[in-house]
């Protein structure tokens, strides 16, 4: 994620606060379709877009989509 959103906004990933609200960084409503549409194609997940509305910081956003990635598992 943190790549992601360092190459969207052209800064090096370490530049990059896990903490930080995304919109802070310039992110914006068609950033976040596109990276929600990026996210499904490599994981397999639906993401809502809402979900980074909801938890909009790096870190939030990526426990949130962990756990809908272990959802979306079959258990053994």
């Amino acid at each position: 994620m943190t790549g992601l959103v360092a190459r969207h906004v052209e800064r090096p990933p370490m530049e990059i606060d896990r903490d930080v609200p995304l919109s802070e960084y310039g992110l914006d409503s068609v950033y976040v379709l596109a990276l929600c549409a990026d996210i499904e194609d490599h994981w397999g997940v639906s993401v809502e877009p809402t979900l980074m509305w909801d938890y909009p910081t790096i870190a939030g956003f990526g426990n949130a989509l962990l756990e809908l990635i272990n959802e979306s598992r079959p258990v053994s």
